[in-house]
């Protein structure tokens, strides 16, 4: 067949580790044959702290991908290192592991049960304490799925990222169409003729029978019964089941499953653990990321260890979704977290209808007769290149190939929100008896790109229900309604809004053979060429019915909203630091005299992990309290360095220190008092903000450090308070991270404090904080923590009237404090 091709990547990541050695350092890994019920045994690799004697929880994960190129076993190594035995076990008939290679049926509820097999296995062993929690994604969410519907007793909690239930209707079919291209390359993780033979059986069951329903998890929610949390991806057409999954074991799950769910759903493609901000050709706010490993790793410190410092965890409310939005224009709305309840949230459902003129309306057509007709060839298929959906770039090269359908709004007059599933439902005439239908929803950007957000495929055999088919009579116009995709997206003004039709797009999409015939492996040779008509008229009026919201008037995300359209009054050089100048982003209020005026003086660092952001963070704040008459700074520092060769978080703390000591050392020149520096940052901003009131013997070589960089007062957002495995920082700092734990160096005659912190952190924990204003306390420092219930990470930051308090609040703090007036 000529559309088979190599294996995706995404999906099988069989690649030989490289030729160096993984950072494996304090961890042992060794591995380990278990035994199955009908002695088959699977391979394991095991990962085993060391110098940790007493029995640990276990987390394993299943796959039938190679275990062992160099990230999978560092990254079973870091979650190892934070007090667990970690377990990657290859399916049966796949790389090291026994037996014949049966896709998925091996560990679901039927006569072998190895997903089970292994949890109770690890349970039994002398290294594990009895508890077991599973983790994994896309091959690894089926896998726990089907664990969980098998009860094993030792398995107490999981965590899925893009997972699935039905492999009818996610895996190997989509919308009812077939991948054989897609599947034949299983071969290069397992013996080729089983696979061969597996694909050979699929296609004696090409509906949804009772084949298909013996691997549907989601027919047995009842019978899951543990903790999970689930991470869905707008990119991903399998979100579909990350969302059925969370919905299912919260509602119909066992009593330990329901009301134990919870679900975040952010910006990204398909993946583990690649939950970035910078997602296809969008790059979103910081923000938009998720710690996955660290998150994971205090998901399971709840449920396996359960450490009160992780308590915190499920005290999120149970979805947390990212809105999206125009990612390159300051005042856009959307790019925002959300909370919910339970999903999905209320939205109205709003037509939008295909119109003869290539354009979508909100007014139903009233003409009669209107059609546009497109030819569907499998031999000469329009092109989607790859085999991942290409979601978040630019889709305009397939949009202008000859056989595809756009239909585009006019650009918008105020900002449209789709926050839910869209449904398409079409009129469609076709010369062949079969044919596919493919729609995709596009956001277009004033200058034309045309951001793909979602698609999906549906084969017309099957539109009355997938568990039998119905062919087309060629030239009548059948109904087809169909679920295009969830979303969460926030159409900017000025943007359009574009929905392409097609039948083809290879290799994503295997082409329909259209000729009626019961479906093949190989391609036949009598595949039919066919001319499609999508009707869109009074009596045949074809439709995107989107889940459409009320935008607010305001932005959203505050600091970076308002922050964009502002500019400092002056930038300077503070540091020097080998071939790299930093600077220092001043603004001034209105009718400063650096000659006449002695200012108190307020500097902002950027949060970011240490890794990430820039001065224009704190522009916001920064002019908010110029106005009020303080001069004010945002500065550049240097940043973490990923790969370990470059700066460290050491050189972070030692450029705060820097700044501070800037300021003083130029007082006068700059106009302000060098007895009223307040310092400020958010998050890892916040560490290097308070660090500059600590670790006295972290300074640079060129600093004159005669020059106190104590600063009078400290205003501190979210901040990174313990580095510890409890906290935060601990893998970017690394062994010597205690030397950098603010809370663990809290001293008498620190600077008086105002913390700003939501107890819902699930990224920087509420608890830090929290010790280090009762320690301050308790050395006779002044410190006031202002504690949000609940919330999430930087809080104040995503809604106006939250930033609006947190503002307030500080200048109440400042006026108390003689700083204002």
């Amino acid at each position: 067949m000529r559309f088979i091709q190599l294996f995706s990547l995404l999906i099988y990541l069989g690649l030989p580790a490289s030729a160096a050695e993984p950072d494996l350092i304090g961890v042992d890994e060794k591995q380990i044959m278990i035994p199955m019920r009908d002695g088959v045994k699977l391979s394991a690799w095991v990962y085993f702290p060391q110098n940790v004697e007493t029995p640990l929880p276990v987390a394993f994960e299943q796959r039938y991908a190679s275990l062992r190129a160099n990230g999978t076993r560092e990254a079973a190594a870091r979650l190892a290192r934070a007090g667990y035995v970690v377990a990657l076990v290859n399916y049966r008939g796949t790389h090291d592991s026994e037996g014949k290679w049966v896709g998925y049926r091996a560990m679901q509820w039927g006569e072998l049960r190895d997903g089970y097999d292994v949890c109770e296995w690890l349970a039994s062993q002398s290294w594990c304490d009895g508890k077991v929690g599973t983790f994994g994604s896309s091959q690894g969410g089926y896998a726990q799925n089907y664990l969980a519907v098998t009860q094993p007793p030792h398995l107490v909690c999981q965590y899925m990222i893009d997972t699935g239930l039905s492999l009818f209707h996610e895996g190997y079919r989509i919308g009812g169409t077939t991948r054989p291209g897609r599947f034949s390359a299983f071969g290069g993780a397992t013996n080729q003729q089983d696979n061969l033979d597996l694909l050979s059986e699929w296609y004696e069951h090409p509906h949804y029978d009772d084949y298909w329903k013996a691997e549907d998890a989601s027919l047995h929610f009842d019978k899951m019964n543990v903790p999970c949390f689930t991470i869905g991806s707008w990119f991903d057409f399998m979100n579909q089941g990350s969302i059925a999954s969370f919905v299912g074991r919260q509602h119909e799950g066992g009593e330990n499953s329901r009301k134990n769910q919870w679900l975040a759903i952010g910006p990204w493609l398909h993946g583990r653990t690649n939950k970035g901000n910078q997602v296809g050709e969008l790059n979103f706010p910081e923000r938009a990321a998720w710690p996955v490993e660290d998150h994971m790793i205090r998901w399971f410190d709840h449920w396996l260890k359960g450490k009160p410092e992780a308590a915190d965890i499920v005290k999120a409310p149970p979805v947390r979704y990212f809105a999206m939005g125009a990612v390159d224009e300051g005042r856009a709305p959307g790019n925002v977290w959300r909370d919910l309840q339970d999903w999905p949230p209320k939205a109205h459902e709003t037509s939008f209808f295909l119109t003869e003129k290539g354009t979508l309306s909100k007014n139903a057509p009233k003409e009669n007769g209107g059609s546009t007709s497109f030819q569907s060839d499998p031999r000469k298929p329009m092109e989607i290149p790859g085999r991942s959906f290409p979601g978040a770039r630019d889709s305009r090269k397939f949009e202008e190939q000859k056989d595809v359908l756009t239909f585009t709004t006019e650009p918008l007059k105020k900002a449209e929100e789709w926050t839910g599933r869209i449904f398409a439902k079409l009129y469609v005439k076709s010369t062949a008896p079969d044919t596919d239908i493919i729609v995709r929803v596009s956001d277009v950007h004033p200058d034309g790109r045309s951001i793909l957000l979602v698609d999906y495929p549906w084969r017309m055999r099957y539109r009355d229900g997938f568990d039998h088919e119905v062919l087309m009579t060629p030239g009548e116009v059948h109904s087809v309604k169909f679920p295009v995709g969830w979303i969460s997206q926030i159409f900017n003004k000025g943007h359009r809004i574009r929905v392409t039709v097609s039948s083809t797009g290879a290799p994503l999409y295997e082409p329909n053979p259209q000729n009626g015939k019961p479906l093949t492996i190989e391609f036949p040779d009598d595949a039919q060429v066919a001319t499609n008509t999508i009707m869109h008229n009074e009596k045949w009026p074809s439709q995107i019915i989107a889940p459409t919201g009320v935008v607010t008037a305001k932005p959203e995300y505050v600091v970076d909203a308002v922050s964009a359209n502002i500019e400092p009054d002056e930038k300077l050089i503070y540091k020097k630091i080998e071939d790299r100048e930093l600077e220092m982003h001043l603004f001034k209020p209105e009718g400063h005299n650096p000659e006449t005026d002695s200012r108190p003086v307020f500097l902002f660092i950027h949060g970011g992990g240490w890794a990430g952001g820039e001065p224009l963070r704190f522009y916001s704040f920064a002019k908010h309290f110029a106005d009020l008459g303080m001069v004010t700074a945002s500065i550049q520092y240097r940043l973490w360095d990923r790969s370990g060769k470059g700066n460290t978080v050491f050189d972070c703390v030692k450029d705060g220190r820097s700044a501070v000591r800037y300021l003083r050392e130029n007082a006068k020149a700059l106009g302000i008092d060098p007895d009223k520096i307040v310092i400020s940052g958010g998050s890892a901003g916040g560490h290097v903000a308070v660090s500059t009131a600590l670790f006295d013997e972290v300074n640079e070589s060129t600093d004159d450090l005669e020059i106190s960089c104590r600063p009078d007062l400290m205003v501190l957002l979210n901040p990174v308070i313990d580095t510890s495995e409890a906290g935060y920082g601990k893998a970017r700092i690394g062994e010597r991270w205690q030397e950098l734990s603010p809370v663990h160096h809290v001293k008498a005659d620190l600077p008086p404090s105002l913390i700003f912190h939501a107890t819902g952190d699930q990224v920087v924990p509420y608890l830090g904080s929290k010790q280090f204003h009762e320690a301050s306390l308790k050395l006779g420092n002044k410190s006031e923590l202002v504690d949000y219930e609940g919330g999430w990470h930087g809080y104040f930051i995503f809604d106006l009237k939250l930033y609006d308090s947190v503002i307030d609040r500080t200048e109440i703090y400042l006026r108390s404090k003689g700083y204002l007036e």
